[in-house]
């Protein structure tokens, strides 16, 4: 029988095992620390403030050593548009912008075991859209960083690479006040007035209460007739979600669509949030012709869904928009009773449904502002009691001649 030592040998002593390449894989990591806000909070939607992003990458070599020829970093800004200019174009559906390169190594250099810093920094323009995952575009914002290098035991051979990518959440701030927002609405056709309170800026996971007070139920003639009342039956609420995106053509599709005279395509859609009925819950005083009802709402949506599917309200000059609706349906019917004798009210078969609609805002934050941290002047009174006293100027005069 042959002796298979010499020909078994070789095998182990390749280069190219799945375990030499794991080792040689992991030799060189990558790893980050962001200095600034995690959350990236772009200013108003005019573009006129930008935000700052900074921190640190970690170059961690394992082994005693190894040749690094390139290490670099880009921040890369992702769309994908759902409903693209043209369909079927992976052009137009996915298209990168990179607003930043960092070039940290570009010659060969060699790296001792350790972790090694390379601190990097960037302003972000307001004019840019914030992270957003809805059913007409994505957008999201990838830091990318990769290293190549050869490991120390295998110097000849092809460089390997080390890869680091993740992904910033890029929020912004609303122009919206952040307290309970009131107002009235009248309808003369009825005569009823309903005055409301409403958190200007709603949670996704929390409670969402609404205020509302109605007067001018009531109506008395002064004739001997019956007297009129406006009697809430029931009424629902239902929050809506409106997405405004603008679809470019690509660069192979925009010098044919600039011929039709556009290039880009507005693409709108509304979705349902959450909706439900009110059947009680409300207080009424006949006599004055007066009530008060309060409720609550939030995002409802299927339940056979794994997680609620949102997205924030926002606005960039790109034409990208996001906001949020309110709407709220009150149905009444009409009673007539004797003067001061409303227990004896019936119902006319006369009914009236009112509509109310609330601009409420989406946010995650309740204090969403500038990405820049703003610092107030010292005041006075944190240095002294109160300000120095000053003399006449008699007495000083008289001071300065003694």
């Amino acid at each position: 029988m042959p002796d298979l030592t010499n020909l078994v040998r070789p095998l182990r002593s390749l280069p190219f095992t799945k375990a030499s390449r794991e080792r040689h894989t992991s030799a060189v990591s990558i790893d980050w620390t962001i200095e600034s806000s995690p959350t990236i909070i772009l200013g108003s939607d005019d573009g006129s403030l930008p935000s700052f992003l900074s921190g640190q990458l970690s170059l961690n070599i394992k082994e005693d050593s190894a040749e690094i020829e390139g290490f670099s970093a880009g921040l890369v800004v992702h769309t994908i548009q759902k409903r693209p200019f043209k369909n079927r174009c992976a052009d137009c559906k996915d298209q990168s912008v990179t607003l930043h390169k960092w070039q940290f190594l570009t010659q060969p250099t060699t790296l001792r075991n350790g972790s090694h810093q390379f601190p990097f920094s960037t302003l972000i323009p307001d004019h840019l859209p914030a992270s957003i995952d809805s059913a007409l575009l994505s957008v999201s914002y990838e830091f990318q960083a990769e290293a190549h290098f050869k490991p120390k035991d295998t110097p000849t051979s092809a460089p390997q690479t080390a890869t680091f990518t993740r992904t910033l959440t890029v929020r912004r701030s609303l122009s919206v006040p952040s307290g309970p927002l009131s107002s009235t609405r009248k309808f003369p056709s009825a005569g009823i007035n309903i005055n409301s309170q409403i958190d200007s800026i709603i949670r996704p996971g929390g409670v969402n209460k609404v205020s509302l007070t109605l007067d001018g139920l009531l109506n008395c003639p002064g004739n001997g007739q019956n007297h009129q009342l406006w009697r809430i039956w029931k009424g629902a609420w239902r929050l809506e979600e409106n997405i405004k995106a603008v679809a470019k053509a690509c660069e192979r599709h925009s010098d044919a669509a600039s011929a039709t005279g556009s290039t880009s395509l507005v693409r709108n859609k509304t979705r349902l949030l959450g909706e439900k009925g009110i059947y009680s819950g409300w207080k009424s005083k006949d006599a004055e012709g007066t009530a008060e009802m309060e409720f609550s709402f939030d995002i409802r949506q299927n339940s056979n869904s794994p997680q609620l599917t949102y997205s924030y309200d926002t606005k960039s000059l790109d034409g990208t928009e996001v906001t949020h609706l309110l709407v709220i349906e009150l149905v009444f019917v009409k009673e007539h009773f004797p003067e001061g004798m409303p227990h004896l009210a019936i119902r006319t078969g006369v009914g009236r449904i009112l509509r109310l609609n609330y601009r409420v805002a989406l946010a995650d934050d309740p204090n969403m502002g500038s990405g820049w941290v703003v610092e107030s002047l010292p005041c006075y009174q944190d240095e002294w009691s109160s300000p120095p006293g000053y003399l006449d100027d008699e007495v000083l005069q008289e001071e300065i001649s003694n």
